[in-house]
């Protein structure tokens, strides 16, 4: 596992490291880190702008992983926070 430096706030390049150490690359199908939730992301419950906001400044990472039903593209997000490099949401 490789080992992240402790500069924050968290970079795109330190957040794609945290993502592959919780999902490694060869079981990733696709992915997208931004820092906004993605517009096609639909599989938040209740209200979206809520959701949006219970997360300040951070990562979502929108994902589908290999053994996941291939009609579901990016099915998946993970949110980091850019302030402490954690991971705070994972469906």
């Amino acid at each position: 596992m490789r080992r992240l430096r402790k500069t924050l706030p968290i970079h795109g390049e330190q957040a794609l490291a945290i993502f592959h150490n919780r999902y490694r690359p060869s079981l990733v199908r696709s992915f997208k880190i931004k820092d906004t939730l993605p517009e096609d992301y639909c599989h938040v419950h209740g209200d979206r702008d809520f959701f949006y906001s219970s997360y300040p400044n951070c990562y979502f990472v929108q994902f589908a992983l290999t053994y996941d039903d291939p009609s579901i593209v990016n099915g998946r997000l993970l949110v980091i926070s850019k302030s402490t490099a954690q991971i705070l949401y994972d469906e």
